[in-house]
């Protein structure tokens, strides 16, 4: 079947505007390894003086957005409350930025951060009191 030229502008112009307009939001969720500070190549001053680095990085996959939530040993611990502080910090941006009515998470399957009461809790508080966004999906 051939379609003509002005017919495919037309396509192409309904699904920009579509693609701009978007309100599902896809993002994936890296809690990347633990890095420990400072770096050196020195192995006394390695066991000497170590402090933890946690990062927990949100990426927007429409928008092409990285968020980065890091924290030191000396502040908290790595657990489930670090990770649901930071996702419900991010949802709470999204949710004030506007049009997002859903969101679809993905990330691994670490029970103790990802997949625990104390997650699913936080999102669960987070749409009782969001403005905008309904509904949230958490892929593994």
């Amino acid at each position: 079947m051939l379609v003509s030229f002005n017919d495919h502008t037309l396509q192409f112009d309904i699904f920009y505007e579509t693609r701009h307009r978007n309100t599902v939001c896809y993002t994936p969720l890296f809690y990347t390894q633990v890095i420990t500070m400072p770096r050196s190549n020195m192995g006394e001053l390695y066991y000497c003086q170590k402090l933890n680095l946690f990062n927990l990085t949100v990426f927007e996959l429409g928008l092409n957005d990285g968020y980065c939530y890091t924290w030191h040993e000396a502040e908290c611990q790595k657990s489930p409350q670090e990770v649901a502080a930071g996702v419900v910090r991010w949802l709470t941006r999204v949710d004030s930025r506007g049009p997002v009515t859903e969101v679809m998470l993905f990330s691994d399957s670490t029970v103790s951060q990802n997949r625990c009461r104390l997650f699913s809790s936080a999102i669960i508080q987070f749409l009782l009191t969001s403005e905008n966004i309904s509904k949230i999906t958490h892929k593994v």
